[in-house]
């Protein structure tokens, strides 16, 4: 049997769905919103987290961008276009360091991204003193420009990087100027 129900409280029930129905539209509209609003911010992170130079695609990857070359991966700390207070003088070429031996004068942690690269083509990469500066360690080699020298430089003023002979002198950042030697002898910048 079925239980009747005054008019008032069949409106109470009415009444009470609408709401229930509203609310749950409501949530809705407004998740949808969110969500939206997310996947259009991922949409732009992504983009900016993608970088188009020359031909190169970067793609930041943690703290550094990686851009694939030659089917290998390499990382950097900057993107070309972030390296224009960086100036560069002479002609720089990976065919240049192949089958030789390479020095670094005053290695720093930055240079490790050109000994890698470096280390791909050349016959050995060790670290030296060259004749015209002040030697710490006296049991390096002394060489000088008519080989093939990394020498880093400390430099307050601004980021140079520079030839004399077949010494490539990186002054000022030492991790902007590798970048930049890299980027250079692969092609990136010209």
């Amino acid at each position: 049997m079925k239980k009747i129900v005054s008019q008032y409280e069949r409106e109470k029930k009415v009444k009470k769905n609408k709401i229930i129905v509203g609310a749950v539209m409501t949530a809705l509209i407004v998740l949808s919103s969110i969500g939206y609003a997310l996947m259009s911010r991922e949409d732009y992170k992504t983009k900016k987290d993608k970088v188009e130079y020359n031909g190169f695609s970067f793609v930041k990857s943690s703290d550094f961008w990686r851009a694939t070359i030659d089917e290998k991966d390499f990382y950097f700390g900057y993107l070309p276009s972030d390296l224009n207070d960086t100036i560069i003088d002479g002609e720089y070429s990976l065919s240049d360091y192949y089958e030789e031996a390479v020095y670094f004068v005053n290695p720093s942690p930055a240079s490790s991204q050109i000994v890698s690269l470096i280390r791909s083509v050349a016959q050995r990469v060790q670290e030296a003193c060259v004749d015209d500066l002040a030697c710490a360690d006296n049991t390096l080699p002394v060489k000088n420009c008519s080989d093939n020298i990394f020498i880093y430089k400390e430099n307050d003023e601004k980021n140079i990087i520079y030839k004399r002979e077949n010494c490539v002198f990186i002054e000022g950042d030492f991790f902007k100027g590798s970048d930049k030697v890299v980027y250079k002898l692969l092609g990136v910048i010209r």
